[in-house]
């Protein structure tokens, strides 16, 4: 049986979301950036960045497991996305959970990032 690819930002998926809503993708892309001050992309990164975040602390998967449950097509993709997020990779991110929330730590993913130099 072939294994079916999610994939997790895609033209396709914000254009079904936007059909869903009824609304025109540059609308929705508009409405992201004005809402949560962050691109769509950024906002759909951080949904699969917490239900990973989820994963770690009701689970005992390892990051592949986690990587393969939630159809990443390499461990690397979520370690990217993770770092992208959250300014630390899966590994890191198990660390910090023993001494904060997962809320907590996602608040760090909502503050601005530091400027580059």
């Amino acid at each position: 049986m072939p294994k079916t690819k999610i994939v997790l930002y895609s033209a396709e998926l914000v254009e079904e979301l936007a059909r869903k809503l009824g609304i025109s993708r540059r609308w929705l892309e508009k409405l992201c950036r004005q809402t949560f001050e962050r691109p769509l992309p950024s906002l759909l990164r951080l949904a699969w960045v917490n239900q990973a975040i989820y994963l770690m602390q009701h689970t005992h998967f390892d990051n592949s497991d986690i990587a393969m449950k939630l159809h990443y097509s390499e461990v690397s993709s979520l370690a990217r996305d993770f770092r992208k997020t959250l300014r630390c990779g899966p590994d890191e991110a198990r660390k910090l959970l023993i001494r904060q929330s997962r809320e907590e730590l996602l608040k760090s993913a909502l503050r601005p990032s530091p400027p580059k130099k």
